[in-house]
């Protein structure tokens, strides 16, 4: 099921047979059904939903699936945990902190691909790639951001070689309006410049927000 999302490494074997059970009590999923259970898979990783407690939990996810219920349902059981999952995964990025996973599946979203090759990004062929150098950052007044997640997207390891120390201003000129969109990288060129990185992360920690709400719409 999570190799259709590109999926390869699992946060925690734990979900494993929450997963199994369901596709087994279900026989057949609809690619609603697939989607749906990646969105559960990322926020049961997210939480951290078997990090502790872990038969009692499994138990319980189990125990849904076997009384008929859905991926809501299971996604039901951590939001009683954990709270209002949207807006604290909104609050997170707001912070400028990331997750790989996450920012993975909301790239996935957005069906975003090397902005370099084109080629469909998998958690296999993706790095973590700092859309400002950390070369240019360290010491400067800016250098608190550059782990921020506005500053921090996914390519190939190749084409994170290639701009390893490449400014945005020279190399996103190079890159399809859609390409960018698909990153949720703002299109104002004035914003690639190293001087306006804070107004920079700003706008892409907004996008990414966006791309949250989008998440949880079909849900």
């Amino acid at each position: 099921m999570l190799q259709r999302f590109g999926v390869t490494e699992l946060p925690t074997e734990n979900v494993i047979p929450v997963m199994a059970y369901y596709v087994y009590k279900r026989r057949a999923l609809t690619p609603k059904e697939e989607e749906g259970m990646f969105k559960w898979f990322i926020l049961a990783s997210f939480f951290g939903r078997y990090s502790a407690s872990v038969e009692t939990r499994l138990n319980e996810d189990l125990a849904t699936i076997k009384n008929g219920g859905n991926y809501r349902d299971l996604i039901e059981n951590i939001k009683r945990r954990e709270g209002d999952l949207k807006e604290r995964i909104i609050t997170y990025i707001h912070e400028g902190r990331w997750d790989n996973l996450l920012l993975y599946a909301l790239l996935k979203q957005s069906n975003a691909k090397d902005i370099l090759s084109g080629e469909p990004l998998t958690q296999a062929n993706s790095t973590i790639h700092h859309i400002f150098p950390k070369k240019y950052l360290a010491g400067s007044k800016n250098e608190a951001l550059i782990d921020d997640v506005g500053n921090i997207t996914l390519l190939t390891s190749s084409s994170n070689l290639k701009l390893f120390d490449e400014l945005p201003e020279n190399y996103l000129q190079k890159v399809s309006s859609e390409a960018l969109k698909a990153h949720y990288i703002p299109e104002e060129e004035e914003t690639w410049r190293l001087e306006k990185m804070e107004e920079f992360v700003e706008k892409r920690r907004e996008k990414l927000k966006e791309a949250v709400e989008d998440f949880f719409k079909t849900l």
